[in-house]
């Protein structure tokens, strides 16, 4: 590896070092006051904090995200990750509307077409695990249309 640097990579290191700090000489007072600022308004929160933590023996010195929420994401690394997903919540759906039903039968309000809606709600997706699946029409995915075999046929 050489020792020596070329004239043409110094002279144009010195060149955008100049334009810049002609460039950034004027602004200097506006970064200045803008950090200056940032460290009095700093100041006045930890001061806040400090009698908060005086005045209040329950004060919470918990973490804001728990090194678990940070890395935990929102999105699903596997396919099964998001299978778990939908049969978890597919069951608390269910329970939910079961209860509401057993809730409004009590009170002897006609449940019939809330139970066809959660008919309706709970197969709004089908997983079918270790099983078979027989139908004349199906269709998969958002905005899927199904083809009757009589619309086929003619």
């Amino acid at each position: 590896m050489s020792k020596d640097i070329p004239l043409d990579v110094i002279g144009k290191l010195v060149f955008q070092s100049v334009i810049q700090s002609f460039i950034l000489l004027p602004l200097s007072p506006v970064h200045m006051m803008r950090e200056i600022k940032s460290i009095m308004v700093n100041k006045v929160g930890q001061r806040k904090i400090a009698k908060e933590i005086r005045d209040n023996q329950m004060f919470d010195y918990g973490a804001g995200r728990s090194i678990r929420e940070m890395a935990a994401t929102d999105n699903f690394r596997y396919f099964f990750q998001r299978s778990d997903y939908e049969m978890y919540r597919k069951q608390i759906e269910r329970r939910l509307l079961e209860s509401i039903i057993e809730f409004l039968d009590g009170k002897g309000i006609d449940i019939s077409e809330f139970k066809a809606r959660q008919d309706t709600i709970i197969n709004n997706g089908i997983l079918v695990t270790n099983g078979s699946f027989q139908a004349d029409n199906v269709a998969v995915g958002k905005n899927s249309t199904v083809w009757m075999k009589e619309m086929a046929n003619m």
